[in-house]
């Protein structure tokens, strides 16, 4: 929802508000360069978000996919409370789990 405001802001303020000829004029002509450099930034950054957050967007419900790098299907177990249920605990957790009770080596 926030990025769907801020996303509606910015078009509001690149169609409407920014005005950077009427900005070089009141600077005497100075900085104009950084200033059409950070508008033309602003229009690349506007039309790559919706692409970026949709990528994020897609990769955040395969993210068990991702991760794992697994291409075959997951087959997901819950238990009651909904929570997923796994049957075999990672090298990587166990690891995890002794080092925090302090037995590694």
């Amino acid at each position: 929802m926030l990025v769907g405001g801020t996303f509606i802001y910015d078009l509001i303020f690149l169609l409407f508000i920014s005005d950077a000829h009427a900005e070089s004029e009141a600077s005497g002509g100075k900085g104009s360069f950084i200033l059409y450099f950070s508008l033309l930034c602003c229009w690349i950054s506007f039309f790559l978000r919706p692409v970026i957050f949709g990528i994020l967007w897609y990769d955040s419900h395969n993210f068990l996919k991702i991760i794992k790098g697994d291409r075959g299907s997951h087959q997901h177990t819950f238990n009651a409370a909904g929570a997923p249920a796994y049957n075999a605990v990672d090298e990587e957790e166990i690891m995890f789990q002794r080092a925090m009770r302090g037995d590694i080596d």
